[in-house]
């Protein structure tokens, strides 16, 4: 494990979580996952739990990771509150927590949409005076999107 102690802009943190996403897609190809997006998937079905009154860190949510698991199905995957250490993980590293923070699910996110074949970027903002987030911008048919790993998650 490697710990940095940075100050980072917004600008200058959108550069580290593109060299983040560089190692993700490492990881994804090694893992011959290209093109399978478990996390964004992950999101996905973590949202529907949520829909359903299913709500993370219950004993009924990990009953349904642990048998997601067991049958190879897609693992559901949370927003998990600001980390009081920014820690920022890798893409291996939320798959086998099944939750993140923005600079964990961002970066994760935009290295599968990039494995997948579509431009992708981290991008990191500051909405509140000391407050940053980080969303994810593709492109996709010619048009330019956002998608909000976190919001998908369950963050309010």
């Amino acid at each position: 494990m490697i710990r940095f102690e940075l100050r980072l802009s917004p600008q200058h943190a959108t550069a580290l979580f593109a060299g983040v996403v560089q190692v993700n897609l490492v990881q994804i190809r090694e893992a011959g996952m290209t093109g399978q997006a478990p996390v964004l998937r992950g999101l996905h079905a973590g949202a529907a739990l949520r829909r359903a009154g299913v709500q993370p860190k219950t004993p009924e949510w990990g009953r349904l990771v642990e048998l997601a698991r067991a049958h190879g199905e897609v693992v559901p995957i949370f927003y998990e509150p600001l980390d009081p250490n920014e820690h920022v993980k890798d893409w291996l590293t939320v798959l086998a927590d099944g939750f993140g923070d923005c600079d964990d699910l961002a970066p994760a996110v935009a290295a599968e949409l990039l494995a997948g074949g579509l431009p992708a970027v981290p991008i990191s903002y500051e909405p509140k005076s000391d407050l940053w987030h980080v969303v994810v911008g593709y492109r996709e048919a010619g048009e330019a999107r956002l998608i909000d790993p976190s919001r998908l998650g369950g963050m309010d």
